[in-house]
């Protein structure tokens, strides 16, 4: 998986040789932030099947391999 700031410097040489235009650097970056936002609100909403309907406070946190995982925390409303 790439982390943003190796996916901006894979554009940036795709750009400067001509094999992508800008708008296409700006389309493959929006897409990513789109994905990665959409990722979260599934994780959200599986924590919350898990855990019952009640409101799920998490942290986000990298795995060892580099990608950021939501990890449940416990509710201090109680």
């Amino acid at each position: 998986m790439f982390d943003r700031e190796r996916l901006i410097w894979i554009l940036d040489v795709l750009l400067s040789r001509g094999l992508i235009h800008e708008g296409q650097k700006k389309d493959v970056l929006n897409r990513g932030d789109d994905r990665a936002r959409h990722i979260m609100l599934d994780k959200r909403a599986e924590l919350r099947r898990l855990l019952g309907k009640r409101r799920v406070t998490y942290k986000v946190s990298r795995d060892r391999g580099g990608r950021l995982v939501p990890l449940p925390q416990p509710d201090d409303r109680r």
